[in-house]
Order: structure tokens, then sequence, then C-alpha cells
């Protein structure tokens, strides 16, 4: 506790966050209006996979060697998610969804 009464809070989300890298082709400085988000699909493009077509987010090309720029993104429309029309207990995880489902509901949340 602070002297004010108030808890001392940690893990608040911020909106600026901090990504260090290392290699000879990284540019320095700030990547203007990067998110959290769009590191997975960065890292999926720059590591030659596909990003699932449902996946938030975007490549971060200011922070790519000029190779990975240069070589379009692959998409994989088969993969699966989530759909707007499911809900949560439906599908073909339905068994793997049940206990956490009846949990939440024991707890009120759904």
């Amino acid at each position: 506790m602070t002297g004010s009464g108030t808890p001392n809070r940690s893990g608040t989300y911020r909106i600026n966050g901090i990504l260090i890298g290392n290699g000879l082709e990284l540019p320095k400085g700030q990547i203007a209006d990067a998110q959290i988000i769009d590191l997975t699909p960065t890292i999926l493009h720059l590591a030659g996979l596909p990003i699932p077509h449902n996946m938030d987010g975007e490549i971060i090309f200011d922070i790519l060697p000029p190779s990975a720029v240069e070589r379009p993104p692959q998409f994989d429309s088969s993969a699966s998610g989530p759909s707007d029309s499911s809900e949560p207990g439906t599908g073909p995880d339905q068994e793997d969804d049940a206990e956490p489902l009846q949990r939440l509901r024991d707890l009120g949340y759904v």
C-alpha cells in the first residue's frame, strides 16, 4: 500500500510498450502505429509460415529485413478458429469446452 491508502497495482494496461530486438538490419527508433497484436503475424511472416486468415493484427514491415519485406505474406484460409456464429460448448471442441464452461456457469459468468 502506498501512503495514501491506495493499493499499489501492477499489471495495468498501457497503450505504449517496448519491443527490443537485435540485428544488423533492424531499424533504430520508434515503430509508428505498431500494436501488440501485430507481433504474431509479423513473427509468422518472418519465419515463412502462413498467417491464419482470422488472426488479428498486421505485419510490421518496418522491422523486417528486406528479404522478408519483398516476400508476399502467405495466408492460411483453412485455419479454423471460433466463428461469430458459434457459442462456447458447441462444435468440434465441445468436450474440451464442457468443464470450463460449467465452471464459468457455476461462478455466474455465463
